[in-house]
This record gives C-alpha cells, sequence and structure tokens, in this order.
C-alpha cells in the first residue's frame, strides 16, 4: 500500500502544506505547518488505514521525514 504524503515546503508566502499537487494551507512558520501537517496525516490515517507520512522540504533540495502514521 502506497503512503500518502503531506509535504511542507518555503516559499514566498509562508510554509505550504500540500496533499500532492494540492495545496492544503499555508502557515507563516515551520512549526505551525509541520503541526498542521502532523494533524491531517494523523487525521487520514484513522480515517483510512492507510499509512501516511509527513516531509520537510527546504530550497536546497534537503528533505526530511518529520512524521509517520503505519
Amino acid at each position: 500500500m502506497d503512503t500518502a504524503l503531506f509535504t511542507v515546503s518555503p516559499s514566498l508566502v509562508g510554509w505550504l502544506v500540500s496533499d500532492g499537487d494540492r495545496i492544503e494551507d499555508i502557515f507563516s512558520s515551520r512549526f505551525w505547518a509541520l503541526k498542521g501537517a502532523d494533524a491531517l496525516a494523523h487525521k487520514r490515517h484513522v480515517e483510512t488505514g492507510q499509512p501516511t507520512a509527513v516531509v520537510l522540504n527546504y530550497i536546497g533540495g534537503e528533505t526530511f521525514v518529520a512524521g509517520r502514521y503505519d
């Protein structure tokens, strides 16, 4: 089963939380963007039983897994 990814990325307007190609929300801080993405990932996991993860992207190309629900 594929893992649903919620991505947190910096932008000129703040930190974007995306679900695939769809922007879910924009936050002014990385902290709150990660919290929001984690809440979305947890909710999706509880509702569907599908594995989910939160991925943090940086402008330099670095990527970190910030959370996971299996």
